[in-house]
């Protein structure tokens, strides 16, 4: 056995070194109490001019946002006038939305088109 750094031993071991290179890559997520402190310290901004994006039914609020360690918070507004807060997680490419008592959810992976285009565009900044 050959105990040479780049030497491959076989297929396991390609898939071991694989998968710690990507996990010491990761930054840390904004767990649910930062992304409070997100919402405590959001700015709704001094702009005279409300900046919206509609995407699906959901109306994001441009204008203002929070932003730490490669994620926004935006305002929002849902399908019933509700205010609700879309953290979009740039480096993981994840949404959180808040719920009705503006609680945090669970972060996922876009899976409608409207969530995949919103993470593109807010993430490439062609608003903000």
């Amino acid at each position: 056995m050959s105990t040479r750094f780049n030497s491959i031993l076989s297929a396991n071991s390609i898939l071991l070194i694989a998968f710690f290179i990507i996990d010491i890559n990761f930054q840390p997520i904004l767990k649910a109490d930062e992304l409070s402190d997100g919402l405590n310290n959001f700015n709704p901004g001094n702009s005279k001019i409300t900046k919206i994006a509609k995407y699906n039914t959901i109306t994001i609020l441009l204008s203002s946002f929070y932003y730490k360690n490669q994620i926004f918070i935006l305002q929002a507004y849902n399908s019933l006038n509700q205010k609700v807060y879309i953290a979009i997680d740039c480096f993981r490419s994840e949404i959180n939305v808040t719920d009705k008592d503006i609680k945090w959810k669970k972060w996922k992976t876009p899976k409608l088109n409207f969530e995949k285009t919103l993470l593109y565009d807010i993430c490439n900044h062609k608003y903000l």
